[in-house]
């Protein structure tokens, strides 16, 4: 919210399967802005309760996104190059490969926003 002066993001996208990380982003939306779900819950729990308020009252366009084109890929690609730096930060943990089922479990426990398993 401090980046964007308070007044929210203008664009919001959600990579992640979790009831909190789709309701914070509507929260953190600025009114009118796009947000888009690009992950699906678990099938066992697949419902979200949103707050529809937030929706409403900010007037936000929610859309759900599954694929993408090889274009978008490409995009995609240059952009985390330009910012890698910066987005580094996400990677919370490493892990080599002889520890995986450490890293599954960091996942499971959700201590952790996004692992790499090192060769």
């Amino acid at each position: 919210m401090s980046r964007g002066g308070g007044s929210g993001a203008a664009r919001v996208s959600v990579a992640a399967p979790s009831n909190e990380a789709q309701q914070a982003a509507l929260e953190m939306a600025a009114r009118r802005a796009r947000v888009v779900y690009f992950a699906g819950l678990p099938k066992h729990d697949p419902v979200s309760p949103l707050d529809m308020n937030e929706l409403h009252y900010k007037e936000l366009a929610i859309l759900g996104a599954y694929g993408a084109t090889h274009r978008q890929y490409r995009i995609t690609m240059d952009y985390l190059d330009r910012r890698q730096d910066e987005l580094a930060r996400v990677v919370t943990h490493r892990f080599p490969l002889e520890q995986i089922a450490d890293a599954f479990e960091t996942i499971r426990s959700g201590t952790g926003l996004k692992m790499v398993i090192l060769p």
